[in-house]
Order: structure tokens, then sequence, then C-alpha cells
């Protein structure tokens, strides 16, 4: 016999039910009286209704199931995505919410988020502290700069009254550094290790290392822009030039990509690929309005930030470069004056300006197409900021007087000043190096005894000089390499525009 369903057992239940009333009620007429027939219905409407709520249910959770399985696999698919980013460069990553873009056939970091469907992703990449065992701890450790907590989080509309997340979290390490500080060696007394004539006699301006390779511009002449094989950083030689329309200002390199702040004013931004260091090709540009010229850039993942001179049009500028050939703004916001340098950190953007009283301007990007000016740092004098690098909670802001000032951005909206150094002369340039106990910051000056200074700054708020270092030349740029424990600069000398700089 097969089995009874559900609907059959009850009306037999109903059924039973009703006769049993109907035995217990003396009557002469055949049938089931009128109390029987309401007793029975409204005990078959209860029950139909609780029915019919258990299959909705049913129904309710088995779609649910579902969108939690996509959510799922869509928040995984943002964690593999994340350590591919790390592969590439842990120099890809940086504290901040980002969304995910691999249009152009490997992923990266691109805006604050990304949509699929019904399905929104978040990337948030946050700081990892360890306690005295090196365990990692929510709060009271010590930050260890080569860990890195990704959260991917997708959220969804399941109905118009629920909303549903599902995280995932990871964390990063740059498993390529050597575990130990031990190669970073005795700067107390750096020295020059040798020198490159990068031809004719114009100087050099900015300098940016990646793996093997350095990749400077310089100001005017042909070619202004040279990528430099450093394989052996003893015996540096130039593989690949060009020239780039107007003069280079500053440069930024990111995986297969150069980012050059230009004088042209029909392209202020210009892109070359570099994924084949021995041939520079240029992808294409950013026209920024107006004619100002641009200053100083800066990216994360596929979004560029760039700074430029005053004029009636914006000085800062968020670019989507995800399509390198062909760039786009994403949005723009004036500055107080001209914008030097631009270091990005999370959701703001710290620049380097020339104004008296906002020689640090921090840009809120946490909606990169309204950003906006939320606070400021006004240092002593009227000297120019030329300089912006930035680490953890710390920024380095160094001017044309040779200031140098620490401040304190763990409170984004109320910088302050921790330390203070003077390097009696301008400072072009600064490079900040983070690894072990260690956090250093590299200086390329224009003190005629002291073009290169080191300070020290793990405790910010104890900043000390370690050591400087006479050259032939004043010094434009600077840049610092981890794996290498070489500082490589750029100067203003004929016969040496590239100067290699080694510990003892």
């Amino acid at each position: 016999m097969g089995r009874k369903g559900p609907c059959q057992s009850l009306r037999n239940y109903i059924l039973l039910l009703a006769i049993l009333m109907r035995s217990q009620k003396p009557t002469k007429s055949a049938g089931f009286g009128i109390i029987e027939i309401i007793v029975a219905m409204s005990i078959m409407i209860i029950i139909a209704a609780t029915g019919a709520s258990t299959v909705l249910h049913s129904f309710s959770s088995n779609r649910l199931g579902g969108e939690e399985t996509q959510a799922t696999l869509f928040a995984q698919e943002g964690v593999e995505a994340v350590r591919s980013i790390k592969n590439q460069d842990w120099a890809n990553l940086s504290m901040g919410t980002y969304g995910l873009d691999n249009s152009g056939g490997t992923w990266t970091l691109s805006g604050s988020s990304e949509t699929e469907g019904k399905y929104t992703r978040q990337i948030v990449i946050s700081q990892v502290q360890r306690d005295s065992n090196g365990d990692i701890v929510d709060s009271g450790g010590t930050v260890d700069p080569d860990t890195l907590k990704a959260t991917s989080q997708v959220d969804w509309e399941f109905t118009p009254t629920r909303n549903n997340t599902v995280t995932l979290v990871t964390y990063l390490s740059n498993f390529e550094k050597p575990v130990s500080s031990s190669s970073f060696g005795n700067w107390s007394q750096p020295q020059l290790v040798t020198v490159l004539n990068a031809t004719n006699s114009d100087d050099g301006i900015k300098i940016q290392v990646q793996g093997n390779y350095a990749y400077m511009v310089k100001r005017g002449g042909n070619p202004d822009f040279v990528t430099i094989d450093i394989t052996n950083p003893a015996s540096p030689s130039i593989i690949a030039s060009t020239d780039i329309s107007g003069s280079p200002e500053n440069i930024a390199v990111s995986g297969n990509y150069a980012y050059i702040a230009s004088t042209q004013d029909s392209g202020e931004l210009r892109i070359y690929d570099i994924s084949n260091p021995s041939t520079l090709t240029y992808l294409g540009a950013y026209n920024a309005p107006g004619s100002a010229n641009a200053l100083g850039v800066y990216v994360v993942g596929t979004t560029a930030y760039l700074v430029r001179i005053s004029s009636s049009d914006h000085e800062f500028f968020v670019i989507n470069v995800s399509s390198p050939a062909s760039p786009t703004l994403i949005g723009s916001t004036n500055l107080s004056d001209y914008g030097k340098e631009v270091v990005v950190m999370g959701n703001y953007a710290y620049v380097a300006t020339y104004s008296d009283t906002r020689e640090l301007e921090v840009v809120s990007i946490s909606n990169p197409s309204s950003p906006s000016v939320v606070s400021w740092f006004d240092a002593s004098g009227s000297s120019n900021a030329q300089a912006i690098d930035g680490v953890g909670n710390t920024i380095v802001l160094a001017r044309n007087s040779g200031n140098i000032h620490v401040i304190d951005v763990s409170n984004p909206l109320s910088p302050s000043q921790v330390a203070y150094y003077d390097a009696d002369d301008d400072v072009e340039d600064v490079d900040i190096y983070q690894g072990g106990s260690l956090t250093y910051a590299f200086f390329a000056t224009d003190e005629s005894s002291a073009e290169f200074v080191l300070l020290d700054i793990t405790n910010p708020s104890s900043t000390s000089l370690v050591s400087t270092l006479n050259l032939a030349s004043q010094l434009n740029g600077i840049a610092y390499h981890e794996g290498k424990d070489r500082a490589f600069a750029v100067s203003e000398a004929d016969s040496a525009e590239l100067m290699v700089i080694g510990p003892q």
C-alpha cells in the first residue's frame, strides 16, 4: 500500500473527529450536524493555513540557501582575486575599501565596490597587529607591515525589508620579503656605490624602482624617460628610453604601467606600458581641463590621483585607469594652492601644497566621484611643501626650507605634528621604508654637504637622524629598493644623473 500524503491524513483526521462528535450527540437526523461541520471546517482552515505557511517558509528557505551560496562564491572569488593582486606585487596593496576589476586580464583594485546582478562586493584591506608572542591581536599590539587583513564582503537585498551579508576574511603576507630584517644593512655610514651617466646633460627629476628595474624621468631633453636595469646595483645600465610629450614632473609605477605627470596641456597624465622593461610603449593620456601643469601622481589599483599647479580649474583629480589607453575622470576638487605631490592611504589622499597655511591638505576619497578637502595641517613659516610619503598612521612632509615634519594622521580629520627635523636646505623627495622593526625615511636634498639624509621614524614621536652623505650634486628624487638594500637617487650632475647609495 502506498504511503498516505499529509493532506489525505488530515482529511481522515477531520472526518474521524466529526464522526466522534456526532456519536456523542443524540440526533434523529442522518448525516452531520451544523456544529460538527463548522468545527471541522475551522480545523481544516487552521491546518491548511499552517500547511501553506510551512510550504512558503520552505520555498523561502530554499531561495535563501541558493542566494547565500551564490553570494559566498562571489565573496570567495574576491578573496582569490586579492591574493592574485598580492602575488603580482605586494606594493599593489594599501589600506582602504575597494572594488575589483579584471577587464585588463589581471585582477586589480578599482573604485570602492563593484556589483554583479543583485550582489555588491567590497574588499576591505586593513592593518594587522601582533602581540609580543607574534600572535595576531585586534588591538594593543604592534603593526606588522608584512601582513594585511583582507575582508571580502558581499551584500544583497533578499526582500525589500531584509538585507543579507556574507563575509570572508583572509590574511595576506609579504612572503617574498626576507623573514629577518638582517638584510637591512648598517646605514649609519652610507656610501656612494656607483653612478650612471644617463646621456645628455638634462637633470634627473624623479625615480621609481620595481623588481630589477628603475624608471627615471629627466628635465626635458630627448630622451626624458628611461628604464635602467639594476639587477646588479653596482653596475646599472640603460636598456630603454623614449621622449614624452611635454616635460615630465613626476612618476608612479604600478604593475605593468608607468604613470607620468607632465606639463603637456593636452595630456597631463601620460601612461606607458612597461610589461617589457626594454620597450617603453605609450598607451594613452588624460587631458585635465585647462592648461595647468601636473606635478604629482600616485596610483592604487586602477585609480590614479593627480595634482597640479593652481588655476581657475581643479587641482586634484581622481582618474580611472582601468583602461590605460583611455583614462577617464572619476572626480575632482579644488585645493588651496599648488598640489606638489600626493600619497594615498586608505580613504584619504594627503597632498603637499604650496599654501602658506595648508602645507598638508587631507582629501576624503571615500566617494571617489566627489572628493573633498576635510582637514589640513599648517606648518610654521611660509615655505612650500615639496615632497610627501606615508606609512601606517604617519605622514612625512618635506619643504623647500629644509623643514621635515612628521605628522600623526591616526585621525585624518585632525593631523598633528609629532616630530620635526631641519635638513638646512630644500628637501626635494622622500621615500619611506618599513620592515621588521624598522621604519626609515630616505631624503633627497639640496644641502651642499648632506644631499642624502636618512631618518629613523620607527617611533614617530622620537624621530632621529641616522646618517647623511655628502655627494657631488643636488638630489631631486630618491627611491629605496628593499630587496637590494640600496637607495637609487637622481641628481643634477651631468655625468651622474643616477647615484646608487648603499650601507656600509
